[in-house]
């Protein structure tokens, strides 16, 4: 059984995690500012991806959430020229990482 400390802490993890892109434009969340640095729309979906994939496909064989966004953030995702013009808006990970039933 895991402890209220750590499950508190992994909660405030994915709270500050929700938050980073508050501060960043739409238009620059899914836009490469470096060549050699994933987008941060893309690292924001990937941590959730993997957190919902871990929490709710591995723990409960539920892989309701995680298979709609596999092709984008599992770890055989098609090349970033060919990923990066398929990510998810910002409001859309924001959905995919608080919804309301988790």
């Amino acid at each position: 059984m895991t402890s209220p400390q750590t499950l508190g802490a992994l909660s405030t993890a994915h709270q500050l995690l929700t938050q980073l892109p508050a501060r960043i434009p739409e238009r620059d969340v899914n836009r490469r500012l470096h060549p050699d640095i994933e987008p941060l729309g893309r690292l924001l979906g990937r941590s959730m991806y993997l957190e919902t994939y871990w929490l709710r496909q591995v723990v409960t064989e539920d892989d309701e959430m995680t298979r709609c966004v596999r092709h984008l953030f599992a770890y055989d995702a098609p090349a970033p020229s060919e990923r990066d013009e398929r990510l998810p808006r910002l409001p859309n990970c924001r959905a995919f990482a608080s919804p309301s039933d988790r």
